[in-house]
């Protein structure tokens, strides 16, 4: 389907039914999101498939809050915020994974003192 179509069939829901009701539609479909993910196993075809129809109507409603809310841009500023500050976190564990499989300074020390001098060239 087309954005147009998407964008015409989304202001005609919210003037049909009214913001109020579809902010309180966007939280039962969260819920309803929630139960399928809490439910979801990667090999059955039939939870797969319910998860995603619930996040289908969880696309759907959040398209809705944001027309609804004229906060997408504020969104978006969040989501970028929280990308970066994911990707900070991955880096952060990724330094520590790599900084647990070196030695310590202690162990350097200890390698370094057990090991034998270079024989001098002649």
């Amino acid at each position: 389907m087309k954005k147009k179509t998407q964008t015409k069939i989304l202001k005609r829901a919210i003037a049909h039914f009214g913001e109020e009701k579809q902010l309180k539609k966007a939280a039962e479909e969260a819920a309803e999101l929630i139960q399928a993910i809490l439910k979801y196993e990667p090999e059955n075809e039939a939870t797969a498939d319910h998860l995603c129809e619930e996040m289908a109507d969880m696309e759907i409603m959040l398209s809705q809050l944001n027309r609804i809310t004229g906060l997408r841009g504020l969104v978006e500023f969040h989501k970028e915020k929280k990308l970066a500050r994911l990707v900070e976190t991955m880096n952060k564990n990724d330094t520590a994974r790599i900084a647990a499989s070196m030695p310590t300074i202690v162990e350097v020390n200890k390698i370094i003192k057990n090991k034998k001098p270079c024989p001098k060239k002649p």
